[in-house]
């Protein structure tokens, strides 16, 4: 009997350590079953630390040369990068929270049937895309150059 109790007392202080690694620590964020520090901050052992400036910086240069090789790619299944969308369209809004995207060219039909503009301020917005362009979501915001069209920046 004192074995049994003995063992249950060690699964559930395996079961407390369990739990305990797999919270989420202040300044990071969960992705599937891991966990990742958010921009300017670096893992040390359990934790997520501020990064000092050196590191921040490198740590931008890194993330803005990702996003311009990204920009470049095709979009999978298509024949157009972000940089074509960002020089072929433009948005139109048409209330206070909502716009249209207006492409130039056939090949980009897609993204105007597709793709909206959706405004949380007077003057910038987003782009968001449904079906097979949702993957691009949060790649384009907008900012308005008239009280009517802004430019895509992707």
């Amino acid at each position: 009997m004192n074995l049994l109790k003995i063992a249950l007392v060690l699964l559930v202080i395996c079961n407390i350590q369990i739990s305990y690694s797999a919270e989420i620590p202040a300044n990071a964020y969960a992705s599937g079953s891991n966990w990742f520090c958010n921009t300017g901050y670096k893992k040390h052992q359990n934790q997520c630390i501020e990064m000092n400036a050196v590191e921040k910086q490198r740590q931008k240069k890194a993330i803005v040369a990702m996003r311009s090789k990204s920009r470049n790619k095709n979009i999978e299944g298509q024949s157009f990068s972000l940089r074509d969308i960002e020089s072929k369209c433009e948005a139109y809004k048409y209330s206070d929270s909502y716009g249209d995207i207006e492409c130039s060219g056939s090949e980009f039909r897609i993204i105007e049937r597709k793709c909206e503009a959706y405004f949380s301020e007077s003057n910038q917005g987003e782009m968001e895309c449904s079906g097979e362009l949702r993957s691009i979501n949060g790649d384009c915001s907008i900012d308005m150059y008239s009280d009517n069209y802004g430019e895509l920046s992707c």
